[in-house]
């Protein structure tokens, strides 16, 4: 993942909800809001979760960073 400091204040948060023993991931921004949101569920635990959320995360900064390398 780039620790480009424009993009550290982005964070992935596991969370149970619905079904027990299921398991979500979405991604924040601290200070200010992102005005989408990113999460997906249904993972059987904290761990697969995290992983996911991590590989979604660093996924969207390499877009970010390709989109203002391309309008810079």
């Amino acid at each position: 993942m780039r620790r480009d400091p424009a993009h550290q204040g982005f964070y992935v948060v596991v969370t149970r909800e619905g079904e027990p023993h299921r398991f979500c991931w979405k991604i924040e921004r601290r200070k200010q809001p992102m005005g989408v949101k990113i999460t997906e569920c249904g993972y059987p635990s904290f761990a697969a979760a995290y992983a996911a959320g991590r590989d979604a995360l660093k996924e969207l900064l390499e877009r970010i960073h390709d989109e203002e390398t391309k309008s810079a």
